[in-house]
Order: structure tokens, then C-alpha cells, then sequence
């Protein structure tokens, strides 16, 4: 689940990559609880698209949908 916390703050911040790991993981901590919620949130919308035509026997935007949500009712 860090994981996933972490790379949500990486898409927001790190669009250009020149951020190195020291750097990024800085910037990780500095973000509220209630502000990786609001990222969880943001990309479920998104997510929840790419849930309505995946293929049958697939299931990697299902469980990113899961994770995402688990995120958000932490």
C-alpha cells in the first residue's frame, strides 16, 4: 500500500523525472494523509474508466481500483 501511496505522489509532482529517489521520498512525507486521499481520488475517476473495458480474465485496473480505494477509506 506505500507503494501506491508513493507513486500517487510521484504522478503529481514528478512529471518532468528529474526527481531522484532521496528527493522524491522528501517530498513524500511532506504530503497529509488527507492530501494522498484527494490523489487516490483523483485517479480512481480515471481508473474507474479503464475498469469498465478491460478484458475478461484481467484484473491489473481492478486491483489498482481496490488498492485505491483501500487508500481512501484508511
Amino acid at each position: 500500500m506505500e507503494k501506491q501511496k508513493i507513486n500517487l505522489v510521484e504522478n503529481s509532482i514528478n512529471t518532468s523525472g528529474n526527481f531522484t529517489r532521496p528527493e522524491l521520498m522528501k517530498a513524500f512525507w511532506k504530503y497529509t494523509k488527507e492530501e494522498i486521499k484527494a490523489l487516490a481520488r483523483v485517479e480512481l475517476k480515471i481508473v474507474k474508466e479503464f475498469v469498465t473495458i478491460e478484458l475478461e480474465g484481467w484484473s491489473y485496473w481492478k486491483n489498482k481500483e481496490t488498492r485505491l480505494k483501500q487508500i481512501i477509506n484508511e
